[in-house]
Order: structure tokens, then sequence, then C-alpha cells
């Protein structure tokens, strides 16, 4: 749902999303090349959040710096149900923790921060649940790996069966497409 248009965006970012679009695959190669072994994998420590105010203009206000796994508790509760299965709140954690991780590793989408705090990046915010606390801690550290490297995995609630990239999603069968239709089905997870 980005605009490639924004302003604020960093033009890597644009870059990165752009290729996305083309072709469905988040490869931040196409920034240039980058030695990846997969077994040192390690999650960053901290990602800076913008937190849009009412003016809902990108870098103009409060930027925080908290924890990668405290922001990824922040997220599960509010772009899931939290009362839904364990599995499926484990499945967000580490969806949610990979698309950040993703954009840590690209330099961020902003100039000022790694995301924001709205459906531009990640619904972010500061109440957490327990369910959903307990699922992000018992998948700490865990992304989603391709070709060596941690992708920004993307999700939307109900994606179709195909998605948007021709992938079958049998859990979304016969589902309307609700969302961009890329990534984990979270109606299906």
């Amino acid at each position: 749902s980005d605009d490639l248009d924004d302003p604020d965006l960093r033009p890597e970012a644009r870059t990165l999303l752009s290729h996305l679009r083309d072709t469905g695959r988040w490869t931040p190669s196409v920034l240039g090349p980058r030695r990846v072994l997969k077994q040192a994998l390690q999650p960053p420590p901290t990602i800076r959040i913008y937190r849009r105010g009412p003016e809902n203009n990108s870098c103009q206000g409060r930027v925080d710096v908290i924890p990668l796994e405290e922001y990824v508790k922040g997220v599960v509760p509010h772009e899931w149900i939290p009362s839904w299965h364990d599995e499926s709140l484990r499945a967000g954690g580490i969806v949610a923790r990979s698309y950040a991780w993703g954009w840590i590793e690209a330099g961020g989408k902003y100039d000022c921060a790694d995301l924001d705090d709205t459906t531009r990046s990640q619904v972010y915010r500061e109440d957490r649940t327990t369910r959903a606390s307990a699922a992000v801690d018992s998948t700490a550290g865990v992304g989603v790996v391709r070709d060596g490297a941690v992708i920004r995995a993307e999700y939307s609630a109900e994606n179709g069966d195909p998605t948007a990239f021709g992938v079958d999603e049998p859990l979304c069968a016969g589902r309307e497409l609700f969302g961009h239709g890329r990534g984990m089905c979270q109606w299906g997870s």
C-alpha cells in the first residue's frame, strides 16, 4: 500500500518496493551485493519506529528506538486477532519480525526510522496481550529466510487463492481478497 511518490521514502526503499511490485520478490540485492551467511543470521537488537501523529507526516514527530522483540509484541495483537490459535499468533510473530528485520537490514523505510506505527508498515501499539507476547517469545529470533537472507515477509487479512503472485493459498480458498493479496493469509494462519 506504499505510495512510491511519497517524498519521505528513502530512494533505496522506493527501489526495493518498485522491484517487489514488478517481480513479487523481496530482493535486497537490487541495491548491490552483500554477503550473508545463513547460519550467522541474527536479528537486529533494536528498531526505529516513527510514531505518526494526527499530522500523518513522516519524520516530523517522535521516533522511538525500542528492542525488536518488544516491537513484535506490540504488533501481533494489533495485526492478528489475539484470541486466535497459538500457532496463528506464532506465525504472526515470525512474519511481523521478518518484515521489520528486512526493512532494518535494508537501511529503513524512512530517513528517520525503519518503519512507522500504521498500516503503511505494521500497526504497532504499546499495549500487549499475554497470549500474543507468549507466542512472540516462543519464536524469538526466528525469521523467514530465502536464498540465505531474511526476507521482508508480507501478509494481509485475506489473500484469496491464489495470491496476487500466483502462489496457492488453500487456507484462504473461497475467501474474497481483503488487503493487498501478497504473502501469508492472516485468516488462514
